[in-house]
């Protein structure tokens, strides 16, 4: 039999006869976690993280696979690999609002950090399907190797690597012109990958070889190889990028590579047949899909231990969270009478009801964290950091300005105005020409009078 014939059979043969049990890695979690059952009625389930209960089923299409949220929490990506299409999920009233025709058999879904593109691996067409979420159509569809997976995108957006599943192999796309710009060879039937949150190091589940390849995403080169357990298939990256989560499909476990090292420094017991993996933003709890048991596992991460098991749908395949970046109200008390240029500094706010980090930015003035340097310059800012702001009073009195701070596109205005513009005091000469005036009008009211002329 040759190569070709031989993967494509494997695929064939695992996504018929398993049930579709393999998952994504997903980089952010929030309070609700979606879950794709994969099952000929599809369906997601809709897990409350904060009660470990499911809330919600969804319907969506023919033996959902992948599953991708966007960057502020609104939409869910699920591809539907028997349908060849991919269900949009509006997150706020868990119903599907668009249903999008992609390539055939549509495996993994990866969104840019900017929330602007969808990505989807067609494993079927050996081609990647270009989403504008701004139309929730294809735009490009972007040739690939055999049988793509699953797909992971940079940091900062610029490059996009896809495994190929059938011939051994990763593609590299140049997300500005949709061009493959390298290839890389990897480990047998790659499926899974992650990404460092520096973007330095992509991570590879290679299925067939029980390793995982880790790639210098500078020089697109494989720098080490890492042995797991037996069938690697999905993989997620804490936060921090210290550690690197891997489930091992048949063993029924996870590994836990140490980055630093690349080393597995801990192997957990989970559910039947692991498929999918997802991280808690704070990288507090792993979420693990069992495919066979129709269970997902929860991993406390600092003792790297099972603390809670969750039934959802039949054959549990993919995970992602809800990422909330948009944080509750604050406001900043305005001063007045400030003297002029003058630098006042605000109250302190505490930012909260955000899961993820949240862009900030300033206009008139400068910001800073947690008691850091004041910058004007857009940053990143958590739950539960501090923020202050700081402007120059105005050079005229009675002058109001303002230094608007926003986090996540909601804004408070920090306003400050000086002091009102003194009344001037007459100096002594002033008064002595004023009360000589005075004198002199009293003397002629009173001649005046004395003539009758008044």
């Amino acid at each position: 039999m040759s190569r070709g014939n031989r993967s494509n059979s494997f695929i064939i043969f695992c996504s018929v006869f398993f049930g579709l049990f393999f998952s994504t890695t997903m980089i952010y979690a929030a309070p609700f976690a979606y879950v794709t059952n994969s099952e000929a009625g599809g369906t997601v389930s809709v897990i409350d993280a904060g009660t470990n209960t499911v809330i919600a089923t969804i319907p969506v299409g023919s033996f959902p696979r992948d599953i991708a949220g966007n960057p502020t929490g609104t939409r869910m990506y699920v591809a539907n690999s028997f349908d060849d299409t991919v269900s949009v999920i509006n997150t706020a009233t868990n119903s599907v609002l668009a249903t999008i025709s992609v390539g055939s058999s549509p495996d993994g879904v990866a969104g840019n950090p900017s929330g602007t593109r969808v990505y989807v691996a067609n494993a079927g067409s050996n081609t990647v399907s270009v989403i504008d979420t701004a139309t929730e159509t294809v735009i490009a569809t972007i040739p690939v190797g055999d049988a793509p997976s699953r797909l992971a995108v940079t940091p900062d957006g610029a490059r996009m690597y896809v495994t190929n599943f059938g011939n051994d192999t990763v593609s590299v796309i140049d997300t500005a012109t949709n061009t493959v710009i390298a290839t890389i060879p990897v480990g047998v039937f790659p499926f899974g990958l992650a990404v460092t949150p520096d973007g330095a190091r992509m991570y590879v589940a290679n299925f067939a070889d029980n390793t995982v390849s880790v790639i210098d995403t500078a020089t697109n080169t494989v720098i080490t190889t890492i042995s797991v357990g037996f069938l690697p298939y999905a993989l997620a990256v804490t936060p921090d990028g210290t550690r690197m989560y891997v489930a091992n499909l048949v063993d029924g476990t996870v590994s836990v590579i140490n980055t630093a090292t690349n080393t597995v420094i801990t192997t957990i017991p989970v559910g039947v047949f692991p498929s999918g993996l997802a991280v808690t933003p704070d990288g507090a709890r792993m979420y693990v899909a069992n495919s066979i048991d129709n269970t997902v596992s929860v991993i406390d991460t600092p003792t790297n231990t099972v603390i809670a098991t969750i039934p959802v749908g039949t054959s549990p395949y993919a995970l992602a969270f809800v990422v909330d970046p948009t944080p509750d109200a604050f406001s900043f008390t305005a001063q007045t009478n400030v003297p002029l240029n003058t630098v006042v500094t605000s109250n302190t706010i505490t930012v909260a009801g955000i899961d993820t980090a949240s862009p900030i930015s300033i206009v008139g003035g400068t910001y800073s964290i947690n008691g850091g340097d004041y910058t004007s310059a857009t940053g990143k800012v958590n739950n539960g950091d501090t923020v202050t702001v700081r402007q120059t009073s105005s050079s005229s009195p009675s002058t109001t300005t303002t230094a608007t701070l926003t986090i996540g596109g909601v804004s408070g205005a920090f306003d400050v105005t000086t002091l009102v513009a003194p009344v001037p005091v007459p100096t002594m000469n002033e008064w002595g020409m004023m009360i000589f005036v005075l004198l002199a009008c009293l003397c002629s009211v009173y001649y005046l009078r004395r003539l009758g002329r008044i």
